[in-house]
């Protein structure tokens, strides 16, 4: 995974998870993420948060995929 850097914004998040996990679809993660994100910008969440939970997202997606291909 790419290093996260102690100031970071949520768009820069994002692009840095897509780099880490360039196998994930865009589509599919814009999906995924595009409504966290929306409400996030509109509630004025702290941004280490929502990158919290972005990363999870695409951990999890990395893991649905993963497990996709073993089998």
């Amino acid at each position: 995974m790419i290093p996260r850097p102690e100031e970071e914004t949520i768009v820069a998040g994002l692009k840095r998870l897509s780099r880490t996990y360039p196998m994930l679809g865009k589509a599919q993660m814009l999906n995924a993420t595009s409504d966290l994100v929306a409400r996030s910008l509109m509630q004025g969440r702290d941004a280490s948060i929502v990158i919290d939970e972005l990363e999870e997202i695409f951990s999890s997606q990395y893991q649905q995929l993963k497990g996709e291909n073993s089998t």
